[in-house]
C-alpha cells in the first residue's frame, strides 16, 4: 500500500547559511532498517521512504513524503519536514530543528557537534553530525532513546538517521535501533546512470587505440613507398 503525505516546513527558523542547497524536483530515497530488542516491537515497518521537494518559497519548503510497506499495513506518523532539510552550509556550533520541531518537543537546543566525510550513493560527502538523548516513560519503565542525524553540508539534505532504544528494566537485551539511509537522489553526479570515470577511461583508450592505429597505418604507407620502384 502506498502512502503520501504533504509538509510545510515553516519559516521562522534559519540557520547555517540561512539558503537551502535544495530545489524544486530534487529527489531522496531512504532505505529503512530496524533490529528491534526484546520488548519494544516497532508499530511502524515500511521499508523506504521517498522524499520530493515540491516548492521552494523563500525560507519555507514543501516537500512530498512517501511511505511504502512491504504488507499493506499504514501507520499514520507523520515528521517534521525540517529534519529531511536544513539549510545549507552548516558548521558545528550551529542549531538544528526550530523548536516547534524538536524530536519528542525537547526544551534544550539540538546543534552540529561534528564534520566529517562519509559516502553515500557513491559519493564522499562533507556530512554534519547532531545528536541528542532523552528519556521518557515506557509502559511503567523507562526508555533511554539516542538519535543521530547526518547532513549534507552542500545541499542541506539528511543522509542518515539513527534511532537507539533502551528499556531501563530490561537492559542491553532490550536495545532496538532503526536507520535511515540515503541509497538513491537526483542531488549529485555519481547516482546517475552516467559513470563518469568509466567514460573517461573509455575515451582515453579510444584516444590512444586511434593514436595506434593511425601510427601503423602510417608506417604501412611508408613501408609501401620505399619499396615502390622508382
Amino acid at each position: 500500500m502506498l502512502l503520501i503525505f504533504v509538509f510545510v516546513s515553516s519559516g521562522a527558523f534559519v540557520s547555517g547559511s540561512g539558503q537551502f542547497g535544495v530545489s524544486a524536483g530534487d529527489w531522496v530515497k531512504y532505505r529503512v532498517i530496524r533490529r528491534p530488542g526484546q520488548g519494544t516491537p516497532w508499530i511502524d515497518n515500511h521499508d523506504w521512504v521517498k522524499i520530493e521537494v515540491l516548492t521552494m518559497s523563500g525560507t519555507s519548503v514543501t516537500i512530498v513524503e512517501t511511505w511504502i510497506y512491504p504488507n499493506g499495513k499504514t501507520f499514520n506518523w507523520t515528521e517534521s519536514a525540517d529534519s529531511y532539510i536544513q539549510p545549507a552550509n552548516l558548521t558545528i556550533g550551529d542549531e538544528v530543528f526550530s523548536e516547534t520541531c524538536r524530536p519528542h518537543r525537547l526544551n534544550s537546543s539540538v546543534c552540529i557537534s561534528l564534520m566529517a566525510n562519509r559516502t553515500y550513493c557513491e559519493e564522499s560527502r562533507n556530512a554534519c553530525l547532531a545528536e541528542l538523548s532523552y528519556t521518557q516513560p515506557y509502559f511503567g519503565d523507562t526508555l533511554d532513546a539516542h538519535q543521530e542525524y547526518w547532513w549534507d553540508k552542500e545541499t542541506g539534505i539528511l543522509l542518515e538517521k539513527t534511532y537507539e532504544t533502551t528499556i531501563e528494566r530490561i537492559g542491553n537485551d532490550s536495545k532496538s535501533t532503526a536507520s535511515s539511509v540515503i541509497t538513491e537522489t537526483n542531488l549529485w553526479r555519481n547516482h546517475t546512470n552516467f559513470n563518469f570515470t568509466a567514460f573517461l577511461s573509455l575515451t582515453i583508450l579510444g584516444i590512444s587505440l586511434a593514436f595506434v592505429i593511425g601510427m601503423v597505418a602510417l608506417k604501412r604507407n611508408t613501408l609501401k613507398k620505399r619499396l615502390q620502384p622508382s
